[in-house]
């Protein structure tokens, strides 16, 4: 599979966008539907592999995306190896390239080496199985274990014999969870794990195997603005941002004091997060497009569907988001299929060949460009040899031909890079 396929995106029209706020340069929008290969038109999730494919959850099956075709997963007859339900309500990608998959008939194991899938569901009568087969939030802790949320409780799986330890609502037990419906996981930066839930914001405390609520109330102007938490994001240490439904929208959690400052949006309705740009939060709403906001001086700008072009987005509802290296935002929605956002910056970083600068690019040409399945750039130069871009020390790292090392480039006129 070509790497480069994610990052030769056709960008198509343009437009300067006037709402709340006006946005700096030209934002760009692509459309990908059922007419290029999407099984299904509601896109509920969005995650990346090692190998660079993308990944849609849809509610027809699970889409596998190569930057232009579409190879689909759904439910088949009889076929225990095949997805236990064509609706994908959440994905989580594992480090090792293993697919968890929540659907509306319970969690999916999808191991993309092997091709096989583990099947766990929700069973009458057997208490150890998923408390729900209805999976909207899945997320791995610091110890490595796997949390499920479901919409009627938290689950905690045992991935040696596939039970689950359940947590749910008790009244009468203040260190319970607050509610049974899981909306939101997330680990933060220091491991701890939160849920967002009906019924507030909820810290789990491994210890004592409890939970911390922290709830709206009106008589504190410092508490989250709603109990409807639908997502959780963290952009530093020590914060974390809530995207709620009512209240303003939009939240921002002091850990250390449990003190909250909200913010109204266009549309309170928020459903999603991302917070992968630094310093910019994207939020998706249900009904009300998407939102872009600046923390650092509260502005926000609104993306709406007005026209099925290139200067707006497919649907107001966005149901996912996912934001890639090369700076295009994924956008699910629900009915209007996927959208890719390019806002080009206004800097270039320019690489040419300085004589006194050894980390500089190698002299000659350039005659192939390549990003490979890790993400670094290598560079070909006619009879200056290959260059390979350390991002990390920003400099260019050279690789020529040597007559005396047999094991060197056997030529410095590169061609092309595969």
């Amino acid at each position: 599979m070509n790497y480069r396929r994610f990052y030769a995106a056709i960008l198509l029209g343009f437009v300067i966008w006037a709402g709340e706020t006006v946005a700096q340069g030209h934002v760009y929008f692509e459309h990908i539907d059922k007419s290029t290969g999407l099984s299904n038109m509601a896109v509920s999730s969005i995650v990346q592999d090692s190998q660079g494919f993308l990944w849609f959850g849809t509610q027809g099956g699970l889409n596998r995306y190569d930057g232009y075709e579409f190879r689909t997963y759904k439910k088949k007859p009889f076929d225990s190896n095949s997805l236990s339900h064509d609706l994908v309500q959440t994905l989580y990608m594992d480090d090792d390239d293993i697919l968890w998959i929540g659907t509306y008939n319970g969690l999916n194991r999808f191991d993309l080496k092997t091709g096989i899938i583990t099947r766990y569901e929700h069973i009458q009568g057997e208490p150890a199985s998923l408390s729900n087969d209805v999976v909207v939030a899945i997320q791995r802790d610091s110890r490595g274990q796997l949390w499920v949320g479901t919409l009627n409780g938290l689950n905690l799986l045992n991935e040696e014999d596939g039970t689950f330890t359940h947590y749910f609502h008790d009244p009468e037990d203040a260190g319970s969870i607050s509610h049974n419906t899981i909306r939101a996981i997330t680990r933060d930066s220091r491991g701890r794990m939160w849920f967002g839930t009906y019924g507030g914001l909820n810290r789990y405390n491994p210890d004592t195997d409890t939970f911390t609520r922290y709830q709206y109330s009106d008589e504190d102007p410092d508490s989250i603005g709603n109990n409807n938490v639908m997502a959780i994001a963290q952009t530093e240490p020590g914060k974390l941002w809530l995207g709620t439904w009512g209240g303003g929208g939009l939240t921002e959690f002091d850990i250390a004091t449990g003190r909250s400052t909200n913010f109204t949006l266009p549309d309170n309705r928020s459903y999603v997060l991302n917070v992968q740009k630094e310093g910019v939060i994207y939020v998706g709403t249900w009904g009300g497009g998407l939102i872009e906001f600046i923390p650092e001086t509260g502005e926000h700008t609104r993306y709406s569907s007005e026209s099925y072009d290139a200067s707006s987005i497919g649907h107001n509802i966005v149901y996912s988001l996912f934001y890639d290296e090369s700076g295009v935002l994924w956008i699910g929605t629900n009915g209007g299929g996927i959208d890719k956002m390019k806002k080009p910056d206004n800097e270039f970083t320019y690489w040419q060949h300085n004589p006194d600068d050894p980390d500089s690019l190698s002299q000659g040409k350039v005659t192939a460009v390549l990003r490979d399945s890790k993400g670094v750039l290598w560079v070909g130069t006619y009879n200056g040899g290959l260059n390979r871009y350390d991002a990390r020390g920003k400099r260019m790292i050279h690789y020529s031909h040597d007559a005396d090392d047999p094991q060197s480039l056997v030529n410095d006129i590169i061609t092309s890079i595969y």
